[in-house]
């Protein structure tokens, strides 16, 4: 009884968070790009179990696409026998120069806030370059290299695992790979990103955030989307482990604006 209950609920949540729900292609020329994800998950029984994913991601572009804006945000809630277990939250943003080129400069600004992780604070600041060796409407590849200063204040009734400090300041060196790949013939698209950060400070910290997802075209800008995350970082706080690993899955919509002419120039 409770596994049917929980399917059902499961359905009445995802029809009523995946309205407006898409995966950004960052292969498309669209002058404005709207995506707003929702998921969750409720299961009563032995234990009782509520957790909701959302993200909202806006990308513009000027006319002639000399500079483009992206931010992302996500939040994560989830509690277990009424006892609250996430209420995550992160905020990305950039600003791209000329992103049509081969090869563009771009600087970003990070917040975090992670109850799972006893982070209080988390705040990146940098600047990077792109190569972006594939790009057509069905495929994208990207390698970006990015220099970073982050601030970090953990959960104040814990400390660091690294010469117990509660509050640290790190330099890194970040690499990310990005792919998406569209198959038309049968409505599928696959895309993977994988950042890999390397401290240049003396604590010798390293951190991966990687995801691998499948998008299954259902009918129109309607999908099904299923996504795996896992995540690793070295310098934590006591008691709390350094691997993640995160399997979601629901529906997406996708809103686009007019393409930008590309025979226009600046």
């Amino acid at each position: 009884m409770f596994v049917s209950n929980r399917l059902l609920v499961n359905t009445l949540i995802m029809l009523a968070f995946f309205k407006v729900f898409g995966q950004l292609s960052e292969a498309d020329s669209l002058r404005t790009n709207i995506l707003l994800n929702a998921s969750g998950n409720l299961s009563y029984g032995n234990v009782d179990r509520q957790i909701f994913l959302g993200n909202v991601q806006i990308v513009y572009r000027s006319i002639g696409n000399t500079w483009a804006f992206k931010t992302q945000n996500n939040y994560r809630y989830g509690n277990i026998n009424g006892r609250l277990t996430e209420n995550d939250f992160n905020t990305q943003n950039y600003v791209y120069y000329k992103p049509d080129q081969t090869i563009y400069p771009y600087l970003l600004s990070f917040f975090e806030q992670n109850k799972r992780l006893k982070i209080d604070r988390r705040f990146r600041i940098g600047s990077g370059i792109t190569y972006r060796p594939l790009r057509s409407l069905q495929h994208l590849l990207k390698f970006s290299a990015t220099v970073l200063y982050e601030t970090n204040t953990f959960d104040k009734s814990e400390e660091s695992e690294e010469q117990s400090l509660s509050s640290i300041e790190i330099y890194r060196l970040a690499c990310r790979i990005f792919g998406r790949h569209q198959f038309k013939k049968i409505d599928v698209s696959v895309f993977y990103e994988a950042v890999f950060m390397y401290s240049l400070s003396a604590f010798g910290d390293m951190g991966i955030v990687s995801e691998l997802g499948v998008d299954i075209n259902v009918f129109g800008n309607m999908s099904v989307i299923s996504r795996i995350n896992y995540l690793r970082q070295d310098l934590t706080v006591q008691d709390i482990k350094q691997d993640d690993l995160f399997i979601t899955y629901g529906f997406n919509y996708q809103f686009k604006s007019k393409k930008i002419s590309r025979n226009k120039k600046i």
